[in-house]
């Protein structure tokens, strides 16, 4: 509380202020300052230009000032643009403003005033004719050019004490949701959400239709409303199903969650320890729900500067001509292409975690960020003892050069699964389904179907051979055959290791009973199904990508031990008849530290 005391003031206290500016520079000022642009037009529901915003600044005065007969003036609430070059709005508060309808106040604190007809401290509309919104917040720097401006400033006139906590912004939805007694219409709905929808059974259902309400594309400042929606779903749930509130809210977490902070303060905000305590505790999630698309790019034909890469060996690798085609990343050799794929995934930092000045090709790259989501969310389900769901990339899309994903191959859309599943993931949701539009449009994407029918693809952009509809199912039979166990497997006991990194390979080493991985390319040895490996050459400690990781069942004794190793490798193999031609196959052993597996038979009986 920020407390300001006049001159004549009768209150013990030695704070004494000048009448003026005492409050200004909002530091997280880019949440109303959002306008549709023209490409995005179908997403309108995202922007700032359709709301009325109501300005709530929370004041307190003396009660006799409020009633004495002098009604002075208190303070003005002045509202500047994004680039601080008009005054959008102007509102005096006097001290009449703080009595009720009754004519009374008893001093308390206050959001909303009893203004006269014709006075308000709403304004519609985003706060300026820019786009001043992501990364734009001043924060506490000195003020640069690229700034977002926007502001709320108090100008105190000196007349009277003044107490204020903070100036609360809702929007409509907001100010309809918060209201003491709430809203009739919106309690409404969210009951019949719950009850015509989520608890409702289909004909001859054992089971209701559904357990989540899923939304996306969310930023700080709505998680007040969510955290509300949340609650109140629960609520309905346990009134209307005997007392289990099963009904709540998923939303899929993604980087956007720093948008409101200056780009130099991302790390502040992007650190697990923000997250769980913003994100999982205010909204009360029962789910960790996370999307990740970690195959990225820049334009439409790929050039040899685009951060994307896949295997030359794949069957379709290039445009025809200069003509885009839906080919977004740079063909290279497959050694070249595994030893990228491994920093792609695993970089550190992930960009949208430090505090590194804009870097266009970091920010469509987004490299890391994979690692960062898996290590997120394992941390998650095992503080809050929660599941962790991944939304992983099974499309391509394209929009205006600004957001540049390109279609996953087979093998990555393995790799994503199985890395996952070693992270603790207790299901995969895939994004995304449909395809729209062609190349060289504004927008296009390429998901599951056919463009023009809900009938699954049979190739992808690269032509491989098994069709994308194939490896789906093998994906979601091999996701079932495992299930019985992902869903047996406890949030604490398992961890996750990167062999060619040397903290986490060491670490393994040293608690696990995998002493040592070593990866051997499959050319020499095929066709034999059991090669004798003692004269052969492994792949350097460096050069072994794989991943280690180990589980165990929830209730089992310490001697049932579970264990998952991923070859990281995902360039496709063809045949044996040349070492491109292997592409990824690796053989892999193992050295087994005996010493962590007391109690257990090794070798014959």
């Amino acid at each position: 509380v920020r407390y300001f005391r006049s001159q004549n003031s009768t209150n013990t206290g030695s704070w004494v202020d000048d009448s003026g500016i005492v409050i200004s520079k909002l530091k997280a000022n880019t949440e109303q300052c959002r306008i549709v642009s023209p490409s995005d037009s179908g997403n309108i529901w995202q922007y700032d230009d359709q709301f009325d915003w109501h300005i709530k600044p929370r004041i307190r005065i003396d009660s006799n000032v409020a009633h004495s007969s002098q009604n002075p003036l208190v303070c003005k609430i002045i509202i500047i643009n994004d680039s601080a070059t008009a005054i959008l709005k102007e509102v005096d508060i006097r001290a009449k403003n703080f009595l009720d309808q009754n004519l009374h106040y008893d001093g308390k604190y206050l959001e909303e005033y009893n203004f006269s007809p014709g006075t308000d401290l709403k304004l519609h509309g985003p706060w300026g004719t820019g786009n001043k919104a992501f990364w734009q917040a001043r924060g506490n720097r000195a003020p640069q050019s690229k700034d977002n401006k926007a502001d709320i400033q108090i100008y105190w006139y000196g007349n009277c004490d003044m107490w204020i906590d903070y100036i609360r912004v809702d929007n409509e939805v907001a100010d309809r949701l918060f209201k003491p007694d709430g809203d009739e219409e919106y309690e409404q709905w969210l009951e019949d959400e719950v009850t015509q929808i989520a608890l409702h059974k289909p004909s001859g259902a054992s089971t209701p239709a559904g357990y989540k309400f899923y939304i996306e594309l969310t930023e700080f400042n709505n998680i007040p409303c969510m955290s509300y929606v949340n609650k109140r779903l629960k609520y309905y749930s346990s009134q209307h199903s005997g007392g289990s509130d099963t009904v709540d809210l998923i939303a899929d977490w993604v980087f956007r969650y720093s948008i409101h902070v200056p780009q130099e303060d991302r790390a502040t905000v992007m650190n697990p320890e923000h997250i769980r305590r913003f994100w999982i505790d205010s909204v009360g999630f029962t789910t960790f729900y996370a999307e990740n698309y970690p195959y990225n790019s820049d334009t439409d034909p790929a050039t040899s500067n685009s951060p994307g890469r896949i295997p030359n060996t794949l069957p379709v690798t290039t445009c025809p001509g200069s003509a885009p085609c839906g080919i977004m990343a740079y063909p290279v050799p497959p050694n070249e292409f595994d030893t990228w794929l491994q920093d792609n995934m695993d970089h550190d930092p992930y960009f949208f975690t430090t505090n590194t000045p804009h870097d266009l090709r970091e920010y469509l790259w987004a490299r890391g960020s994979f690692r960062f989501t898996m290590n997120l969310g394992d941390m998650i389900s095992k503080t809050r003892g929660i599941p962790f769901i991944l939304m992983p990339q099974a499309h391509s899309w394209y929009l205006d050069s600004v957001e540049v994903h390109n279609e996953p191959t087979n093998e990555e859309l393995d790799l994503q699964a199985n890395l996952a599943v070693s992270y603790g993931v207790k299901g995969l949701m895939y994004f995304g389904w449909n395809s729209q539009n062609n190349p060289g449009q504004s927008q296009y994407a390429r998901g599951l179907t056919e463009l023009t029918s809900v009938v699954l693809r049979k190739q992808n952009i690269y032509g491989q051979t098994k069709s994308k509809k194939q490896t789906m199912i093998d994906l979601v039979n091999r996701m079932k055959k495992w299930e019985p166990y992902i869903m047996s497997f406890d949030n604490i006991n398992r961890k996750s290791y990167i062999y060619r990194l040397a903290s986490e390979r060491n670490e393994m080493s040293a608690n696990t009973f995998i002493d040592k991985l070593k990866a051997f390319p499959a050319l020499e040895f095929a066709p034999d199904p059991d090669p004798d490996l003692s004269s052969s050459t492994a792949e350097t400690i460096t050069d072994a990508y794989l991943q280690a990781a180990f589980f165990q069942k929830e209730n089992e004794t310490e001697h049932s031990k579970y264990f998952m190793i991923v070859n990281r490798r995902c360039s496709p193999f063809i045949n044996y008849t040349s070492a491109n031609n292997i592409g990824g196959r690796r053989l892999v052993t193992m050295k087994i530290n005996s010493n962590q597996l007391t109690g257990f038979c090794i070798g014959s009986p």
